[in-house]
């Protein structure tokens, strides 16, 4: 380690060490990295000791009990050093379709990015919301929160974006009306938590405006405390010009500036680079806030010396200019994989032009304040621990202009937010990272500060989880509602329907329920039943008659559908098992393409292709969820009712228990009913639908067929009407003994285990069933789940009754909120002493 001669052993009793808690008992921390070489971000000398991370935050350094720590590093030999910062990677986009995306940033040790360029992901052009899921800041951000990132991310907004928004490609000034809706913009984003505004003036439409127009733009960012980043409008013969015109834009804007990717291109130009270091020291002697970053390279070392000048400037950060790869098949410039590895192996250890410990500090402390992120950058107790592992001597640049794609090699370690992120120089997998808002972001209107609907202090408890369920998982809005001995008691909603347009979740919302439909067709069914009309032990396809099979070449009608009853099909017993094969509800335009119809696929033309395939087990054997079965339990309500699904549940289902509101959803966001939430899910898919075939679309809005799923979860409700439905369907419209049918243990292996015992957890008709040690029924409750969808309606033994809507299905911590939650609330409610005695279904 050559640069670390000066090395300074000082006393670490005067560190934090070995903390305790009450009784002299200590802290049991998540990780302890023993014996590195810490080099704290600071500028200060090095220092060997010991760092320990409790709960995503740096809680001790010095001499740490190795037995105090969950885990332990040995970073004997190993240098020990807060995350690097990226000040400029074109777009965090990627990471939505590709953790693995962020590979080439995390084995150089940068762990967060400034998403920073003329272009920016949002706000989007009106055109392509169908395509992207978000049409301002905060819906991207929202996404990029749900997704969960590998890495944190900074936000600009970008000018070429707003402009070509407002004004196309056009080459004019904007008019007056034309400014204030790019300034709405701009005022937007910063509200989200964007850091500033960011232009690429050497590219279009952006080198078509004036410097008034960025300063006008720049000036808006300013009030919210953010920056003005810009890629320079000239880096060749008027590159000192455009520099200049950068300082200028800060004057008038009074905004800080930053100039990205700080270089003088052209060798004719390569003199000016010193030149314009003085015009920004000048500058900042002036008090006026001006930085910038440059790309270190190792490839060009005919320009070598002015990366030298520019590095040993204390005001300049560092950045790969491209950063993350959508794919790994992508070719690249080697600087986005080896930008700090350069700046480390060559110009810090092999030239020692700068120091370790200062190369560290403007990588990161002196980085983290240029993005507004002054907590990060340091190795000091209370920061987000952002911290890597490496070794000094093996971290060297192994990607070149022949192969751009090889990543860094010596980086063992990368810690995000107090989480591994990089393990012995592989991914993890783990998605600590965070979108790291901006000055201008207001707390107090975040998701899980907002909640409609009246409380009281027995529901203290509830509140809380609730708010802490949508800061914990990115969750844009929830709905809640409780009942007490058919009383309605609680009924709240939380966060936002429309993140964008920020209006909030009411008890009113409607959402998409999912698999809640699954229980209205039970009753649907059994009210069928009780008229006579039809017997559980009927075989389906004995009433379902009139479908001919579609077979494919070489295949055979399955003469064991001819065994499938209804009562098989309302327990999932019917013989399909999509963990074997698939489910037939999601392949709209596979089926639709094999018979040669348009896509989606029909209910009927659905029923006509699994005709013609074999079933994965024999009828009635066990239990396997099948959606398909309920698609065909619709059809069997309208053959015998004579009309739609829709029309016969809501007129001898819902209508008689007061309910009104409720319908089948319908999957493009222009047709959404008035009062209905909107759906977020970080993936996409692609249409299913012919007029937008194969174009790749945000998960919940055409990827699948939301009205063909009528029967077995295509509803749209409120959390009141499930529960007005979940309390009174027994009392109200079913007989006792249809009621004792819908919670009786099947028989087989959809009750029992193997061995003869009894399952705690079976599946009746239409109902999950959960049994208590006693083997007495303590739950009925169902669950659904759809991209953008996650809910949960629960029938409790003691008379209490709850539902739970969220519009977003997963995230970075779970697949399925509803089952994440649910456990907190069920224990909450058994937590409360005093329940109300007034009844919201009366007001």
């Amino acid at each position: 380690m050559k640069n670390v001669s000066r090395l300074v052993i000082i006393c670490l009793a005067c560190f934090h060490s070995e903390p305790v808690q009450g009784e002299g008992l200590r802290v049991q921390y998540d990780l302890v990295i023993k014996s590195g070489l810490i080099v704290d971000g600071s500028g200060a000398s090095p220092f060997t000791g010991d760092v320990a991370v409790l709960d995503g935050r740096i809680t001790a350094i010095g001499i740490i009990d190795a037995k105090s720590a969950r885990e332990v590093i040995d970073a004997s030999g190993l240098i020990i050093a807060p995350g690097f910062i990226d000040m400029m990677v074109q777009t965090a986009t990627p990471i939505l379709e590709n953790a693995e995306a962020s590979l080439g940033l995390l084995t150089q040790g940068i762990t967060t990015i400034n998403a920073c360029g003329g272009n920016s992901a949002a706000p989007t052009d009106p055109e392509i919301v169908g395509q992207t899921g978000w049409r301002k800041m905060s819906g991207y951000l929202q996404a990029l929160d749900q997704k969960g990132l590998p890495i944190n991310v900074a936000q600009t907004i970008g000018h070429n974006q707003i402009r070509r928004i407002v004004m196309g490609e056009v080459d004019r000034s904007p008019t007056n009306k034309d400014l204030r809706k790019m300034q709405d913009l701009v005022k937007e984003a910063m509200d989200s938590g964007a850091i500033g505004i960011s232009t690429a003036l050497n590219s279009p439409p952006a080198m078509y405006a004036q410097t008034e127009e960025i300063a006008a733009l720049a000036r808006v960012a300013g009030k919210y405390g953010g920056g003005y980043f810009t890629e320079l409008r000239s880096e060749g013969d008027h590159f000192l010009e455009a520099l200049e015109e950068a300082i200028t834009i800060g004057k008038i804007a009074d905004v800080p500036v930053h100039i990205s990717q700080l270089q003088a291109t052209g060798k004719s130009n390569w003199h000016k680079l010193p030149l314009a270091l003085k015009k920004i020291e000048s500058a900042r002697d002036r008090g006026e806030k001006v930085s910038a970053d440059i790309c270190p390279s190792c490839d060009n070392p005919k320009n070598s010396q002015n990366n030298v000048f520019a590095i040993q400037q204390e005001y300049v950060s560092f950045s790969t200019g491209v950063g993350l790869l959508a794919s790994k098949d992508i070719l690249t410039h080697p600087r986005s994989l080896g930008a700090f590895r350069c700046l480390f192996s060559h110009y810090v250890r092999d030239l020692e032009v700068v120091t370790l410990e200062q190369a560290v500090s403007q990588s990161t402390a002196i980085a983290s304040s240029e993005i507004m992120a002054k907590d990060r950058g340091h190795i000091a107790i209370g920061s987000p621990a952002d911290l890597i592992v490496f070794d000094d001597e093996a971290f060297q640049e192994a990607s070149s202009l022949s192969q751009p794609q090889d990543p860094s090699k010596g980086m063992k370690y990368v810690l995000v937010n107090g989480v591994m992120a990089l393990r012995n120089g592989k991914l993890t997998g783990n998605r600590s990272g965070m979108v790291l808002r901006g000055p201008g972001y207001q707390e107090e209107l975040a998701p899980q500060n907002i909640a409609t609907g009246a409380t009281c202090s027995s529901f203290a408890k509830i509140d809380s989880i609730m708010k802490e369920s949508l800061a914990k998982h990115h969750i844009p809005g929830a709905s809640l509602a409780i009942t007490d001995q058919g009383r309605l008691v609680y009924s709240r909603g939380f966060g936002y329907a429309d993140l964008e347009s920020q209006q909030p979740v009411t008890p009113t919302t409607l959402f998409r329920i999912a698999s809640l439909a699954k229980p209205i067709t039970a009753v649907a069914i059994m009210k069928l039943v009780e008229s006579e009309l039809l017997d559980l032990d009927t075989p389906v396809f004995s009433v379902l008659n009139n479908y001919e099979p579609f077979i494919e070449q070489n295949a055979a009608y399955d003469v064991r559908l001819r065994d499938i009853t209804v009562r098989y099909l309302l327990q999932h017993r019917g013989g399909w098992d999509r963990e074997v094969s698939f489910d037939p509800m999601f392949r709209s335009y596979h089926i639709a393409a094999s018979l040669g119809t348009s896509s989606p696929a029909t209910h009927d033309e659905i029923i006509r292709y699994m005709l013609g395939k074999p079933l994965d087990f024999n009828p009635g054997e066990r239990y396997a969820y099948s959606n398909f079965g309920y698609c065909l339990l619709g059809r069997v309500i309208e053959k015998l009712s004579g009309c739609t699904y829709e029309n016969y549940v809501k007129k001898h289902v819902l209508e008689p228990l007061g309910i009104t509101d409720m319908e089948i959803g319908r999957t493009a966001f222009k047709l959404h009913r008035s009062g209905e939430s909107r759906y977020y899910d970080p993936h996409y898919g692609y249409s299913v639908f012919d007029d937008h075939l194969n174009e790749k679309v945000p998960q919940p809005y055409g990827a699948w067929h939301l009205e063909v799923m009528d029967s077995h979860g295509g509803w749209i409700a409120t959390a009141e009407d499930l529960l007005r439905f979940a309390t009174a369907f027994d009392r109200k419209l079913l007989s006792s003994a249809s009621v004792e049918q819908m919670f009786e243990r099947p028989p087989g292996l959809a009750g029992w285990t193997g061995d003869g015992n009894k399952n705690q957890i079976y599946y009746g008709l239409g109902w999950q069933v959960r049994t208590n040690t006693a083997e007495n029924i303590s739950l009925q409750m169902h669950a659904g789940s759809l991209p953008g969808t996650s809910t949960i309606v629960v029938r409790r033994s003691d008379g209490r009754c709850f539902a739970l809507l969220f519009n977003a299905r997963e995230s970075p911590f779970t697949s399925q909120i509803n089952y994440e939650v649910f456990p907190a609330l069920n224990e909450a409610i058994d937590e409360i002493g005093t329940w109300p005695t007034y009844d919201l279904f009366c007001e």
